[in-house]
């Protein structure tokens, strides 16, 4: 009899472990996903990176900037759900005439810039300041639009972090 248990325990600790590695194989695909989309994004809007200069001072594109500024507004809500995400993707596509795959490229590309620059609060100043030199205005209303069908979509308020980053936007890219 105590074979017998001990041979259940075994066969209980195994499927344990084994359920486990299987959640552990799915993050480590979900993780590869993500990076995968992070490279094919840099290449598809031709980003590279320059020697000695910060990653957001070598955009040439303002389409990049207008991304990671969107990224760093959903990032600024207590809790971004994937939801959010898909919207910033599909609002994105919307406004800039995208395809979905561009889209999702330039989100997960936007999201980069927000951990190269630290925080949030940080990316949008300093990718602001970049799209403000790249072509002044002439993206930043059609960035707004994206930023508002996102993050209001159904009549709900900004935090106050998202206000006052919008303020900032506003200020900078004068508008």
């Amino acid at each position: 009899m105590p074979i017998i248990i001990a041979a259940l325990g075994l066969l209980a600790t195994v499927y344990v472990y084994y359920r486990r590695s299987q959640g552990i194989a799915r993050t480590a695909a979900d993780v590869v996903d993500v990076i995968d989309g992070a490279r094919l994004g840099v290449r598809r809007f031709r980003f590279q990176r320059k020697a000695n200069t910060h990653p957001a001072e070598a955009i040439d594109d303002p389409l990049i900037a207008v991304g990671g500024i969107a990224a760093a507004f959903v990032e600024l809500d207590p809790m971004p759900t994937k939801d959010s995400w898909d919207r910033l993707t599909l609002n994105l596509a919307r406004e800039f005439r995208l395809s979905a795959e561009e889209a999702q490229e330039l989100s997960v590309l936007g999201r980069w810039f927000v951990t190269q620059c630290g925080t949030p609060p940080a990316a949008i100043t300093r990718l602001s300041k970049k799209l403000y030199r790249l072509n002044g205005t002439q993206d930043a209303l059609t960035l707004l639009a994206v930023i508002q069908h996102t993050l209001v979509p159904a009549g709900e308020r900004l935090s106050d972090q998202q206000r006052e980053a919008l303020y900032d936007l506003k200020r900078i890219v004068r508008i």
